[in-house]
């Protein structure tokens, strides 16, 4: 079943299960609460987390602490077993390692509604904070290192350190919210009604943002990007976080793009989400994923730079404004395309191919046997942009693909990682005669 194919499957569950819990006509809102947290239960086993042996527990508690328990959570994703809490059946206690992600369910959302889940979700990183909370194991660091590289274009380690140097305030300040994003659970705010457009969600959040991020002495503390949740659902809207777990953005203009917004089915998602976290943790092929030919459609919606307001460094959001139009309308997928690259990026990938890593200085060097010459700032910058390089050590360019490869078509030469096959498919489609090779010294 493809990826889609879920998607479309829990659309029919939600809509059609919704129905039932409607007619039912009980007013009782802790029940019909109730009733959609058990929905949402049913979803999740049923169909994203079928056969990976994970459970899903709902009104239970996070146990930081001996002394210190979490706020009750509707639904939460974990590995292994909850500690019963005395004398009520189905809730438990775990501990933060046990948790994938954290969903809490709104029947529908309204401001409110809106505000009160995401300080729920908040409350984990703001109890996380207090303790000694760290990456503790080989996959958090893998989450890590990948969606540092994916957004700020450089290596996570210098000199096989988690690194103490960085480019500006603001790739700092990304440094520290990726670093949590790894180490917590994957926090999202679901709701089955409430919103039923894309712009509708987005003001409503904008007016939430706005109202927290006063003058610097009535700031807020925990409005930050780090404390926003990874994903909303309001309907067939949703805001997506790009921290790299899967959705990124690369910075630009020392800018962070951690949100943006589509319309169309959620679930899809949800789905990513939850499962991007599992493919590190669990090692699952990420060929789950399906044939991912397509890019979902988005939105910009909201990025944030780190700013001094007072000698007290804070997050400055601007909004994406989007025309009423494309916000009507199910957002438009995109074929995917791999890197086209031009004569100069194609020696140079080639050879960091061959010898994993490059020092700036010598991207000249390299070149001169090619009777080539770049100006390596540009070069390194428009490099660096495609997603297949990064900085290591502020000294050389490495790659960032697990599996870098190219084809030479009669329209140029592509490249891009091809560890899920995402390449070799493409190559398929649209040049069904031509074998996929590398051949990196070949005439341009």
């Amino acid at each position: 079943m493809t990826i889609n194919t879920l998607a479309d499957l829990l659309i029919e569950i939600r809509d059609a299960e919704s129905k039932v819990i409607d007619a039912r006509g009980i007013k009782h809102p802790p029940t019909i609460g109730a009733m959609y947290e058990g929905l949402t239960q049913r979803m999740l086993n049923e169909t994203i987390l079928d056969g990976l042996g994970l459970k899903v527990i709902r009104n239970s508690f996070i146990r930081y602490a001996p002394e210190l328990v979490s706020k009750e959570f509707d639904i939460m994703i974990i590995e292994g077993e909850g500690n019963p809490i005395p004398y009520v059946e189905d809730i438990f206690e775990v501990g933060l390692q046990q948790v994938i992600a954290v969903i809490q369910v709104k029947k529908t959302l309204n401001p409110k509604q809106f505000e009160e889940g995401i300080l729920n979700l908040r409350s984990i990183i703001e109890t996380a904070d207090m303790l000694d909370v760290d990456i503790s194991r080989k996959y958090q660091l893998d989450m890590y290192a990948s969606a540092f590289r994916s957004i700020a274009g450089e290596s996570l380690l210098l000199r096989d350190k988690l690194r103490n140097q960085f480019s500006s305030v603001t790739q700092e300040g990304v440094f520290w919210a990726l670093k949590w994003e790894a180490i917590l659970p994957a926090r999202i705010l679901l709701s089955y009604n409430g919103y039923k457009t894309e712009e509708g969600l987005r003001n409503v959040f904008s007016r939430y943002l706005k109202s927290q991020n006063g003058p610097s002495k009535t700031r807020v503390w925990g409005s930050s990007p780090l404390h926003l949740p990874n994903l909303i659902i309001s309907r067939d809207s949703s805001i997506i976080k790009n921290n790299g777990l899967p959705y990124t953005l690369p910075m630009t203009q020392d800018q962070w793009m951690f949100y943006t917004s589509t319309f169309g089915n959620p679930m899809r998602h949800l789905i990513e989400v939850i499962w991007s976290r599992m493919c590190y943790r669990y090692g699952l092929d990420p060929e789950i994923f399906g044939e991912d030919l397509t890019v979902k459609g988005v939105n910009h919606f909201l990025s944030s730079n780190v700013v001094n307001i007072d000698g007290h460094r804070s997050w400055d959001y601007h909004y994406y404004d989007v025309p009423k139009h494309r916000l009507s309308k199910v957002s438009a997928d995109r074929d995917w395309e791999p890197v086209k690259l031009n004569r100069e990026q194609f020696y140079i990938i080639g050879y960091l191919c061959e010898n994993g890593e490059l020092p700036i200085n010598k991207i000249n060097t390299c070149l001169q046997d090619f009777s080539l010459s770049v100006e390596e700032s540009s070069f390194i910058r428009e490099l660096t942009a495609t997603g297949l390089v990064y900085i290591k050590d502020f000294k050389a360019i490495a790659l960032s693909t697990l599996r870098c490869q190219a084809i030479k078509t009669q329209d140029g030469v592509f490249c891009a990682d091809n560890n899920t096959g995402r390449l070799s498919r493409w190559i398929k489609n649209k040049y069904p005669d031509t074998e996929p090779h590398v051949n990196w010294l070949a005439d341009f």
